[in-house]
């Protein structure tokens, strides 16, 4: 490996369901958390139950994303045609059960990712599906209150164990839940809780989240039973977080907020509760519902590897106000020596290597960027294009940050660039913030030409795969 990426590194792109598919309630999709998220940036609290508005989707982005639902072959084509190795996508949970606990699987939403799947095979992409990126079937949250209730844990299992079976030989690599330290931040938007009106929000989240521990367990014991050459993993927000000075309060907190962010990832890699947590549950009067096989279960059946999205650091001041210290803790205090995104989001190439030597020196497992990217508004150009440099020299970056952590030892094995073509942002609810190689020309509200136009990274990120790097790394 000589001013190039191993032979064996995957270079990729990422979508999840809710913000490409579309297809809403189209061939036998039922609801789900994603359907109620409206339009714009504080959407998120945003949400009824109970008010559906079936016939419109002009207000809730998310029930048309970018019609990758009807146009999935001429997508796909794209990725092709950009070089692409390895393609991480989810499924939609409420597209395969409906209600989330049919008795039966929706035989028409199996039938669609087999499409799917059959198409990126015959252009030689590797597919790594996420089972539950940010979705889950609207009925279980009606019915059994979402993750708070155990009855759920079982409903999910039987979900993974339709898709392993289905898709068995069709997947190498499976995530099992996206960014579930989210949860913290987003509850609803994550995993589906509602914990608005609850007077125990932080105990009716962690216990959830145990649920949710529980879950992913079951759901590895069941792939290794179906499928031995299969590998599965966990998937977490991460970024580091500096101290804002050296006064040892503001360090060893910068330590401490990093450390309970990896929470999430301690369970599921290592098997148990690490023991930080103890008083943070005594000093929140957090009591959990432990199930007397519940750890044994989470202990036997840890993850594979490790995948995890990075797009900005954080800094933490001495005295700042802690809202989320175990999900994603952004600081309002800037950090002078980097520059940051449209949306205040500062880039810190940096800060990856940071994370990923943090990572592998605490679990010694392989580690799958599963997203990275920077967001922009963009119009296109008299030449249907769109001069996007600032993304070129993001994304140039963060992979010599990678390269540098490969050097340094850590086995990092793919990268899936968030997202290839432009699809309906998470963080806003709209098509304002672009981050693809391709240009999709649709509007908010799902209204446009559908074109695809390639933009000025689209050419650069083909010949970073095709070189492995190599144009951007050969005179380092």
């Amino acid at each position: 490996m000589k001013n190039k990426f191993p032979d064996t590194f995957l270079f990729g792109g990422a979508i999840s369901s809710i913000q490409a598919e579309g297809g809403y309630r189209k061939g036998g999709k039922g609801f789900s958390n994603a359907d109620l998220r409206k339009r714009g940036i504080n959407s998120v609290d945003d949400y009824d139950l109970n008010h559906l508005e079936e016939n419109n989707i002009i207000d809730y982005p998310f029930r048309h994303g970018v019609n990758f639902y009807h146009n999935y072959r001429e997508y796909i084509y794209q990725l092709h045609q950009l070089g692409l190795q390895c393609f991480r996508m989810s499924l939609s949970w409420s597209r395969i059960f409906p209600n989330g606990d049919d008795s039966e699987p929706n035989e028409y939403g199996l039938q669609f990712y087999d499409k799917v799947l059959d198409e990126l095979k015959k252009f030689d992409i590797e597919p790594f599906i996420t089972l539950s990126h940010f979705e889950i079937p609207l009925n279980l949250i009606k019915k059994y209150g979402g993750w708070r209730n155990r009855k759920v844990i079982e409903l999910y299992v039987k979900y993974c164990k339709t898709v392993f079976e289905r898709y068995k030989g069709k997947v190498r690599y499976w995530i099992t839940f996206n960014e579930l330290n989210n949860a913290v931040s987003f509850p609803f938007w994550a995993i589906g809780l509602d914990v608005r009106d609850s007077n125990h929000q932080l105990q009716d989240l962690y216990q959830a989240i145990h649920h949710i521990f529980v879950a992913n367990a079951k759901s590895i014991a069941v792939l290794h039973e179906i499928d031995k050459k299969a590998q599965i993993g966990s998937m977490t927000s991460v970024s580091t977080i500096y101290p804002y000075s050296c006064k040892p309060n503001e360090v060893f907190e910068a330590f401490r907020l990093r450390r309970l962010k990896y929470f999430f990832i301690d369970v599921q890699a290592k098997g148990k509760y690490p023991y930080q947590m103890n008083r943070y549950f005594e000093e929140n009067n957090i009591h959990l519902s432990i199930d007397e096989d519940d750890m044994e279960i989470i202990n036997k059946n840890t993850v594979d590897f490790i995948s995890c999205s990075y797009y900005q650091s954080s800094v933490y001041k001495e005295g700042e106000l802690i809202t989320s210290d175990t999900g994603g803790f952004q600081s309002k205090i800037k950090n002078p020596f980097l520059k940051a995104t449209q949306w205040g989001w500062q880039i810190d190439p940096v800060g990856l290597r940071f994370v990923l030597n943090e990572l592998y020196e605490r679990y010694h497992l392989p580690i799958f960027i599963s997203e990275n990217g920077i967001g922009m508004v963009e119009k296109l150009t008299e030449d249907f294009t769109v001069i996007d440099d600032y993304r070129i020299e993001y994304i140039q970056r963060h992979l010599e940050s990678i390269y540098e952590a490969i050097c340094d030892g850590v086995e990092v094995f793919g990268y899936t660039y968030w997202s290839p073509f432009d699809i309906v942002a998470a963080s806003t609810g709209s098509m304002d913030k672009r981050y693809g190689f391709i240009y999709v020309d649709l509007d908010d509200e799902g209204k446009g030409s559908g074109n695809l136009y390639h933009k000025k990274s689209f050419d650069w990120y083909s010949k970073v795969i095709q070189s492995r790097g190599a144009n951007f790394l050969a005179d380092k």
